[in-house]
């Protein structure tokens, strides 16, 4: 499964694990972008980081969010085209195509290296670390994993499946869907 708590989906590759200190900031986040409700701006600011570069997945969604949101919030951008990915070719050159259009940078890892010599003498840089089982990942196979709903907003049915992620108190003591 992917992105489901307690399954391997989520568990960090035993190559980048291995690489994790006790002091290195971990994440869990509820949204596509990791700054919303999450320490990971204050941590920046506090550590005077400036600049970012982005690797995972999905380059069209949870890396394009987070990456634009760190560019509203001031940092420079770079994504790393080929240490990301999405579900297809198609929509992996669609999220760079909008990264670069917000004005993030779009480069490969060895450019990053080549360009980027003192960052990369302060990095390690760890590649194949997606598990051979999620390499042939693909839309139809998470589709079937989530429970797609119907979402409804102000009483009424809106034109597309979500799924839900879980579900909120509501002042009159009702308990309503998180969609996402």
């Amino acid at each position: 499964q992917f992105c489901v708590p307690g399954t391997p989906g989520v568990a960090f590759s035993s190559k980048v694990a291995d690489l994790i200190r006790s002091d290195d900031l971990k994440l869990k986040k509820e949204s596509y972008s990791s700054f919303r409700e999450t320490p990971l701006q204050s941590f920046l600011k506090r550590n005077h980081v400036r600049n970012i570069f982005f690797a995972g997945v999905t380059s069209n969604v949870c890396v394009l969010a987070t990456s634009y949101h760190a560019h509203k919030l001031g940092y420079a951008v770079s994504v790393l085209s080929d240490a990301t990915n999405a579900f297809n070719a198609k929509k992996h050159a669609h999220g760079l195509a909008t990264i670069a259009g917000f004005g993030g940078n779009v480069l490969s890892t060895a450019d990053m290296l080549v360009r980027g010599a003192t960052f990369a003498e302060k990095a390690q840089l760890v590649q194949d670390v997606i598990p051979p089982d999620f390499i042939d990942l693909d839309f139809e196979r998470i589709r079937r994993e989530i429970t797609w709903c119907t979402m409804i907003s102000h009483g009424n049915p809106v034109p597309r499946a979500v799924a839900i992620q879980g579900t909120v108190d509501a002042t009159d003591g009702e308990t309503v869907p998180l969609y996402r």
